[in-house]
């Protein structure tokens, strides 16, 4: 198995979407990725050719009434802003941060890959414009069990805690 096609590494974008899947080989010798649109929160897999646009439907359809994944809605709440930044975090090599995350092999819940199976999870634990996520042990992956909200003076102290522990 082979392709002639560089394969995108986990946390790389393509197009409008952000790899969040192993590569991986189908039955039929296919290298598959699985990607997810950083506007919608949408998953998909695809196989992998060099030339075919990767952007996410959401673009194509922005100016227009249909949406999916609360694209249009959402897409600058602050909900949103913290979803696509745990992922960052999370996938995404060479930020100032990677030691905490992406060195950690930090990894995001899979359901929650999906904005809107994020955005109900956020909802129904108490999530209000005014409290931030933290991972209750931060050597642990972003998942129900290990996050809550916290105000942004209890996680600073908690952060304080943790370093001075």
């Amino acid at each position: 198995m082979g392709s002639i096609y560089p394969l995108p590494k986990k946390g790389s974008k393509v197009g409008n979407r952000l790899v969040t899947g192993s590569v991986y080989w189908d039955h039929a010798s296919q290298a598959k990725v699985e990607l997810t649109c950083t506007g919608c929160g949408k998953t998909s897999v695809f196989r992998i050719t060099p030339e075919r646009n990767r952007n996410c439907y959401c673009l194509s359809n922005k100016d227009k009434n249909l949406t999916h994944g609360d694209s249009r809605k959402d897409s600058r709440s602050r909900l949103y802003i913290i979803w696509s930044s745990m992922l960052t975090r999370c996938y995404v090599e060479g930020l100032d941060n990677q030691a905490w995350y992406y060195d950690k092999d930090i990894e995001v819940y899979a359901p929650w890959h999906n904005y809107t199976e994020f955005k109900t999870w956020a909802l129904s634990s108490g999530y209000e414009d005014t409290l931030q996520l933290d991972r209750i042990d931060s050597n642990k992956d972003y998942c129900p069990s290990n996050c809550q909200w916290l105000s942004k003076s209890e996680n600073v102290r908690r952060a304080a805690m943790k370093g001075a522990g």
